[in-house]
């Protein structure tokens, strides 16, 4: 794939494609993957099942990091609260940790439900609680790590 170039593989994926993903994933164990948008759940609907297992399990490949964007735009574009995605953050959080984890912002996609301003300031409360180099992670260090850049 794209390893021997040191590249990273984005997967651009919805929540039914999490078993194909694992499986893709286990194929290519030295490769680096970053899931989109957490893998797309069907927040508009209220699922959290099958959704929060098979993302932790997804989640137990170290070669796989994932991305905290693109959440409201899954939920109901004029009517969705911070209440109704919050569980999917913390889920998230919980299945990759700070080391794993990068924020994301979707813009411009992310305009039709959200300003980007909002959406910095409610992953901010999330990420907030944790500590500073937790937090450090989060933000730039996971993505930098993620894909590889170099300073």
């Amino acid at each position: 794939l794209l390893e021997p170039l040191h590249l990273t593989y984005d997967l651009l994926i919805f929540e039914k494609h999490l078993p194909q993903t694992m499986r893709f994933v286990d194929q290519h164990p030295y490769q680096m993957f970053v899931v989109d948008h957490i893998a797309k759940p069907r927040i508009r609907e209220g699922y959290l099942s099958p959704w929060r297992e098979q993302i932790k399990e997804l989640a137990r490949r170290e070669n796989v990091y994932c991305k905290l964007s693109g959440i409201v735009t899954e939920a109901d574009y004029t009517s969705w609260t911070e209440a109704e995605i919050l569980p999917y953050m913390e889920i998230t959080l919980e299945a990759f940790e700070p080391q794993r984890l990068m924020f994301g912002s979707d813009w411009p996609v992310c305009l039709v439900a959200v300003s980007y301003a909002r959406w910095v300031d409610i992953a901010s409360r999330l990420i907030g609680q944790l500590s500073e180099s937790e937090q450090r992670r989060v933000w730039t260090d996971t993505a930098v790590e993620a894909y590889r850049l170099t300073g």
